[in-house]
């Protein structure tokens, strides 16, 4: 059996990357035939994947999709002769861009439209997560052919954090900590003000690490964050990382007091596994998916108002039991999301389209 899977864009450190690998890896272990196929394949080895425009070629018996923005590839592999399956990773709203970046709102309501088109143009549907599924339901699709399976998210025990970064944060300040891109739906401007009155009535001594790529299209919305920074005179306080290694990544966690996450769409929201593994208390906006990749882990918020957000913070930082049983609560969560759960799903959801050819 030969499956192979297929996506726009294959980048390293992005949450469909890491699906994408976790695929991959499974489907190896398996001893299944496999390949990757992109239009840009962007932060690994040569090697990795192959270019899309080879997939017309393949003699496979069924291609895993990956779906998270609009591209021409969408719509391409629905012509290709054998089962497909769609991994619909979301699709940002795209009025979240429009202060900043006409072409990326045009490129999610160019996704948004795609979808309508494709509804009925493939076997079975994966979201990994429900609200990803109602979010196509809405939109036509048969609730019966979508499964839901969470994003598998790695994690390496053996990682150590990068050296000198860890020594920077380890400075005797507290660090609350957002992993993300910088982009305008994960609401960064919300982190900065409620970390502003956390800073100003609670700890003077704390710090705020923002961790993630503030580059490219995203650098209007990183040059407002950081005139609003400057605006509350806590520039000082706040460390946009740009793009972060894994080592780095791992310092990150490592140095964290508390992970902060006020995002308003995330179709899974795989930092916060990520913060989960590394035993770092969550406070989170309950948006998209947040509340259910949290589950009863974490402390979930219905409101963003800054002042309450900076007394939950307070809390959980200076209150040993609340902090122990938040983390508590966070480790029960991964036994749900743990590889092991969702390998098998995975590989029950693949017989079930595979075995009816």
């Amino acid at each position: 059996m030969r499956i192979i899977q297929g996506l726009p864009t294959f980048a390293s450190g992005s949450g469909v990357g890491n699906s994408v690998l976790s695929f991959d890896k499974i489907l190896k272990e398996e001893g299944i035939d496999t390949a990757i196929y992109a239009n840009v394949i962007r932060g690994f080895d040569e090697g990795a994947g192959r270019h899309s425009s080879e997939i017309y070629k393949e003699d496979a018996d069924c291609i895993i999709y990956h779906l998270s923005n609009g591209n021409a590839f969408n719509e391409q592999v629905t012509a290709l002769p054998f089962k497909k399956i769609m991994v619909y990773h979301n699709i940002t709203p795209p009025e979240f861009f429009e202060k900043y970046d006409a072409y990326a709102a045009s490129v999610s309501a160019g996704g948004l439209r795609q979808l309508l088109k494709l509804k009925d143009r493939f076997d079975l549907i994966i979201a990994d997560s429900s609200f990803n599924k109602e979010e196509l339901i809405k939109r036509g699709y048969n609730g019966d052919l979508i499964k839901v399976l969470p994003i598998i998210v790695p994690y390496d025990q053996e990682t150590e954090p990068d050296r000198e970064l860890l020594d920077q944060l380890n400075d005797g300040k507290e660090n609350i900590l957002f992993v993300g891109r910088v982009a305008p739906n994960k609401k960064t401007e919300d982190i900065i003000r409620s970390f502003y009155f956390y800073n100003t009535y609670y700890n003077p001594s704390s710090r705020l690490i923002l961790a993630g790529d503030y580059g490219g299209r995203n650098a209007e919305y990183y040059k407002d964050l950081k005139k609003y920074t400057s605006v509350l005179r806590i520039d000082d306080k706040v460390i946009f990382t740009g793009f972060v290694t894994e080592r780095e990544l791992k310092a990150c966690y490592t140095a964290a007091d508390l992970f902060l996450c006020l995002s308003e769409h995330e179709g899974f929201c795989l930092p916060i596994v990520e913060a989960m593994q590394n035993k770092v208390p969550i406070i989170a906006f309950d948006a998209g998916a947040v509340g259910e990749t949290m589950g009863s882990g974490g402390i979930l918020l219905k409101k963003k108002d800054p002042a309450v957000v900076a007394t939950l913070m307070n809390k959980v930082l200076r209150d040993r039991n609340v902090k122990e049983t938040v983390i508590r609560n966070q480790q029960k969560e991964l036994e749900r999301l743990s590889e092991g759960a969702i390998k098998q799903r995975f590989l029950e959801i693949i017989r079930e389209v595979t075995d009816q050819r």
